[in-house]
């Protein structure tokens, strides 16, 4: 075996295709298609720089102070999504505007973390 295929570096920097599912429910836009969310890894070294400098401005934070960190994290590891999401009805397009609208929401902010975090994602296909 080829140890190198775990080294998650590569893909986490560039970002990777992932599909979220939130409470059990795939995301879909409005063709029925999933919807394809392209994020970078936790072991980009962009991503290391971005934990390092927010860890070192932690400081005691209520919960409202503690999500704005968390919808800024998840703007930071999101890099694109697929034309076919939508919001509320209506085309919603990537832009780091938009991102913060959606990962406003708790469920889907946290599904992208979550997938983001997972080695799994960024390792070499054989």
């Amino acid at each position: 075996m080829d140890l190198s295929k775990f080294d998650t570096r590569k893909l986490a920097e560039e970002g990777t295709t992932i599909h979220l599912t939130v409470e059990g429910t795939l995301l879909r836009g409005g063709d029925d298609k999933p919807i394809d969310f392209v994020v970078k890894g936790t072991d980009s070294p962009v991503i290391r720089d971005y934990l390092k400098k927010s860890a070192g401005e932690q400081k005691a934070e209520g919960a409202e102070a503690l999500a704005e960190r968390d919808i800024e994290f998840a703007c930071e590891l999101c890099i694109g999504w697929s034309d076919n999401a939508s919001l509320k009805g209506k085309a919603f397009k990537y832009s780091r505007k938009n991102a913060e609208v959606l990962f406003a929401i708790p469920a889907i902010r946290e599904a992208l973390i979550l997938e983001a975090t997972k080695r799994a994602n960024f390792m070499q296909k054989d």
